[in-house]
């Protein structure tokens, strides 16, 4: 379970599958040689080994890659006429649109392959998104006309466009900070710093090397650019227990932290 959304040699590397699971799928005819060799390989590339059934394998892969690729191809399928307002989008936009950019050829076959267990899972993600569409529609018509966002959904149930969409929200919120980001760690480990920066050679590697000298290991970067403007946010995601003394060595070198970091900050 490694790798990023555009293929090919180019983009190989030596720590593609470092800490990262690899599920072993022996069947009833599976050697027991045959298995320790592929330990082995697992192993000296730097992998977690994973036991599994074929079943469990395909149930698996369906929910925590199958079905990320289909709601990120359908999200970036509905931007094709609006190439404007896209430009003016922020990470968001980009973060959970990022795998839409796969091959459509190997994908075509994958989701094809994964039919049984992927289908229930994009029935439910269909539900659930027509839940928040009645409570969206129910909301503004409470809203043309004047009445309060409770009472009952478009849907039949008891529940108010409001409580509809904070159930939602939380509940992604929940099963967000389940989500691997390093190591093991999940999402909730983890802590984005924003920092302003011109847009100049060298700034990153100055940020960087701040972050360095207080001793503060960084798990991950991104960089966002503003459009039409001279300065960007550079994200540096590092432990919950090194935020504090990140933000101080900043702050001491006259760098601009933007606001409260936050686990999932918004744009």
């Amino acid at each position: 379970m490694a790798g990023a959304e555009l293929p090919g040699p180019e983009l190989a590397t030596a720590s593609l599958f470092w800490g990262r699971p690899w599920l072993l799928c022996p069947g009833p005819t599976t050697s027991p040689a045959a298995l320790s060799a592929a330990q082995d390989l697992a192993l000296a590339c730097g992998a977690l080994l994973v036991e599994q059934t074929a079943d469990e394998h395909d149930r698996t892969v369906a929910l925590v890659s199958h079905l990320p690729q289909v709601a990120a191809s359908a999200l970036a399928a509905m931007l094709r006429d609006h190439a404007a307002e896209v430009a003016l989008s922020g990470p968001g936009l980009r973060d959970t649109t990022r795998i839409a950019a796969s091959d459509p050829r190997l994908w075509q076959d994958v989701l094809l392959r994964s039919a049984p267990h992927l289908a229930p899972l994009v029935a439910r993600l269909a539900e659930e998104l027509l839940q928040v569409a009645r409570a969206l529609a129910e909301a503004a018509g409470s809203s043309a006309g004047g009445s309060s966002a409770g009472g009952s959904s478009a849907g039949g149930s008891s529940a108010g466009p409001g409580e509809v969409l904070r159930e939602l929200l939380q509940h992604g919120r929940e099963g967000r900070a389940l989500v691997p980001v390093k190591r093991g760690g999940t999402d909730s480990d983890f802590i984005s710093v924003d920092i302003s920066v011109p847009d100049e050679p060298g700034r990153l590697a100055a940020l960087l090397a701040v972050a360095a000298q207080a001793g503060v290991n960084v798990e991950d970067v991104s960089v966002d650019h503003l459009p039409g403007r001279p300065t960007g946010v550079i994200s540096l995601v590092v432990t919950r227990a090194q935020q504090g003394l990140l933000h101080g060595c900043l702050r001491d070198r006259g760098w601009t932290v933007l606001g409260a970091a936050t686990a999932t900050p918004t744009e």
